[in-house]
């Protein structure tokens, strides 16, 4: 079999969609218009994630822990969270690797997504409540003075970072 055929294979396979972003993070390129599950990705040129995600602490939480990750030039992977625009409101996960030109300079982020709104657990759907629900009552029972420290077990909170 031809390497490239192979290698266009397993892309595909792997992959719902190919992606770049400049080096503002905003999106230049993606391979398909629309996903195979009707994700409009042709709208979404020349736009970051934030400004089409879906507004909810807990996925701009998760849009943080990306941009901090992108100001660091490092690659992630499978990092989910939560696009709005659509009906119903779809989950992605995206995974990138930094780009530089010839001269080392930082020209964006080149990767892959996936629609894996089928895949994502309940678990993650409802920990955002949870957390707020809980937040709230112990709130109201000591006081407005408190500081709560949160940590999500990290199969709720579905991210990995390279590096």
């Amino acid at each position: 079999m031809h390497s490239g055929r192979r290698f266009e294979d397993f892309a595909r396979i792997g992959a719902d969609w190919f992606w770049e972003t400049d080096s503002n993070d905003r999106f230049t390129y993606f391979s398909v218009a629309t996903s195979q599950m009707g994700l409009d990705l042709a709208g979404r040129i020349g736009r970051s994630r934030a400004d089409f995600a879906f507004s909810d602490p807990d996925n701009f939480a998760r849009l943080a822990v990306l941009e901090g990750v992108t100001l660091a030039r490092q690659p992630y992977r499978n990092l989910v969270y939560r696009v709005a625009g659509e009906d119903p409101a779809r989950w992605c996960s995206i995974s990138g690797d930094p780009s530089f030109d010839s001269a080392g300079n930082f020209d964006g982020y080149r990767g892959v997504g996936r629609d894996v709104t089928a895949l994502v657990s309940p678990k993650v759907l409802d920990v955002g409540k949870r957390i707020g629900d809980v937040t709230r009552l112990l709130k109201h029972g000591l006081g407005e003075g408190i500081i709560l420290e949160v940590h999500v077990d990290p199969d709720l909170w579905p991210v990995e970072i390279d590096g």
